[in-house]
């Protein structure tokens, strides 16, 4: 398990970098949060007491994030299992990387993920409710002051837009380019482009809209869903919507447990917990998946086949979480919508799932 002091300076870091970058610099009187300079003065003790060499300010600190992978960083820190390739901000663009936000909610404190489930449970939403709002969230990250008001003005989904229109916000100063907000035509995440015509980055991380032509919205004309639900809820849930469309046309009905983020496969015999993830981080997801194992020892994992391919290392790390001799499993969203498409002749991907 992830220990509360290994690795703290590395989700420190993490954290102090996101507050910063998403900070609305307009209402701040200092340079930097108070999260930045608490790591940045911990991280120079640390170098002093080990005798490395210390940043020498924060911008220093800043850009030894961009430069230097996790694995080589000119300090003393345990990476957490972090694939050391890996940045938390990006070189190009300069914006944290999906890896950052990983960090920043790894251990007990649980930072974006743990406010993400804290704000889907104050929705406090019947099931079929919540699964309305969860899809709409999912599928419109990014809107317009106008299309709120036709989401108002139209029955089918003025009841689901007046739970969550609070979850939505102006765009961070980070995201704004030129008075204008650019959005992923993949993803439809917020994102950024070198040229204002094509997409350079997008929030997802990684993602085929990289290079193709995007959207661009006035960013006083644009509203935002906020970001922890952006980084936790979006991907997830839409993985989830298709496969339950396929579970439908399978005959088997997968349902949302309220804001949990846990899905139910119905058999006729009775029911299989699952879960979905999108995470690029192994070590931090298999050490999440043991927690979870412990609670639900035949859950059923589902993660994104692209993010399953990424690393020789994830596979292993994730089959690594699940307990001997149980029934949990993990597996990608291609090899679990090949099983429900498979129930479709006689029961096989029924039976495949239960003992997958």
């Amino acid at each position: 398990m992830l220990d509360r002091e290994a690795g703290s300076l590395l989700r420190e870091l993490a954290r102090g970098v996101l507050t910063l970058a998403y900070r609305d610099k307009t209402a701040s009187i200092v340079p930097y949060s108070v999260a930045m300079q608490s790591v940045y003065d911990k991280i120079v003790a640390s170098c002093l007491l080990s005798g490395g060499p210390a940043p020498t300010s924060v911008p220093e600190l800043l850009r030894w994030t961009r430069e230097y992978p996790v694995g080589e960083l000119p300090f003393n820190v345990d990476t957490l299992g972090v694939l050391s390739s890996d940045v938390l901000v990006d070189g190009a663009s300069g914006m944290p990387t999906r890896t950052c936000i990983e960090v920043a909610s790894a251990g007990f404190e649980g930072g974006w993920e743990r406010e993400a489930l804290r704000t889907l449970q104050k929705l406090e939403l019947s099931e079929s409710n919540y699964a309305r709002c969860a899809d709409f969230m999912a599928n419109r990250p990014v809107v317009t002051v106008q299309q709120t008001l036709n989401f108002a003005a139209t029955a089918r989904t003025a009841v689901t837009w007046r739970h969550i229109m609070h979850l939505y916000r102006s765009p961070a100063d980070l995201l704004v380019q030129s008075g204008r907000l650019h959005v992923c035509p993949e993803c439809r995440l917020p994102a950024r482009s070198d040229d204002d015509v094509r997409i350079a980055w997008c929030e997802s991380g990684e993602c085929p809209g990289l290079g193709e032509v995007g959207d661009a919205h006035d960013a006083q004309d644009a509203l935002v869903l906020v970001e922890p639900l952006r980084a936790f809820h979006v991907a997830p849930t839409r993985i989830a919507h298709a496969l339950r469309a396929l579970g439908q046309e399978a005959g088997l009905t997968m349902v949302a447990h309220g804001a949990s983020g846990t899905y139910a496969i119905q058999f006729s015999e009775g029911s299989r917990s699952v879960r979905i993830f999108d995470r690029v981080q192994p070590a931090l997801l298999a050490e999440e998946l043991k927690l979870l194992f412990e609670a639900e020892p035949s859950a059923l994992v589902v993660v994104p086949s692209r993010t399953m391919a990424r690393h020789l290392r994830y596979r292993r790390a994730l089959q690594s979480a699940v307990p001997a001799g149980s029934s949990a499993a993990v597996m990608t969203d291609e090899e679990f919508a090949a099983l429900l498409v498979g129930g479709t002749g006689g029961g096989e991907g029924e039976e495949a799932v239960r003992h997958a």
